[in-house]
């Protein structure tokens, strides 16, 4: 038998706690980027869907951290006997699993708009899309088994292979991604670049860096 997990505990509550708090700000910042998107730009009406989509699924993801965070200090606060497994924390992962594979799926398209090539995106949509067949998987057992108020350890340890298998899956599809991105648009740069164009292209290169891993990061939290 699995022992109890004490929520309670210093290093675990406070965990919880930091993790809640940065994930506000850095939602509270998807918001301010979403709406400056649609304030400066005029894009293609299915890359502003995809837009609005991810920001209500990142809101609903938010909400189900919220309420998990809320049900383990409160409603069951002392208890060691259930939890922290709910439907709000399972949800948290279904939405955190959907979010992921739009936001690799999505820069491996603008791979195949740098590269005019399919194999590396095809690879990272496959990739990707293993990773949410395994979250999926993963989430299925959690939504069954929190009928029976066990604890989520249980269901962690019974299971740790396909959550170390889709973490590893997801950071392989991120190198990937991240990895092809610098050098394709390395590439645009001409053969002998001026300062300025090198400068310019070494912007871009970190630009594109920055806005993938930040969008990553928004949507495991």
């Amino acid at each position: 038998m699995v022992e109890g997990f004490d929520a309670h505990a210093d290093a675990n509550l406070g965990s919880m706690e930091i993790a809640l708090a940065i994930s506000l700000i850095l939602f509270g910042i998807l918001v301010i980027q979403a709406y400056n998107y649609y304030q400066n730009f005029d894009d293609r009406w299915l890359l502003k869907s995809l837009v609005i989509a991810v920001s209500i699924l990142e809101a609903f993801h938010t909400f189900t951290i919220t309420h998990t965070i809320y049900l383990t200090t409160v409603t069951w606060a002392g208890r060691t006997d259930i939890g922290p497994n709910s439907y709000a924390l399972t949800t948290g992962v279904v939405l955190e699993n959907m979010i992921t594979c739009m936001v690799q799926s999505y820069f491996a398209y603008r791979i195949y708009r740098l590269s005019k090539s399919v194999y590396i995106p095809i690879i990272c949509w496959i990739l990707s899309l293993l990773r949410l067949g395994g979250g999926l998987a993963l989430a299925a057992i959690s939504y069954l088994n929190v009928p029976l108020m066990d604890n989520a350890i249980i269901v962690t340890e019974s299971f740790g292979w396909l959550i170390t298998l889709a973490v590893t899956v997801g950071a392989a599809v991120d190198v990937l991604i991240a990895g092809s991105l610098c050098y394709y648009i390395k590439r645009l740069a001409p053969p002998n670049p001026s300062q300025s164009v090198g400068a310019l292209v070494d912007r871009l290169v970190t630009y594109t860096i920055r806005t993938y891993h930040f969008a990553i990061h928004i949507s495991e939290d």
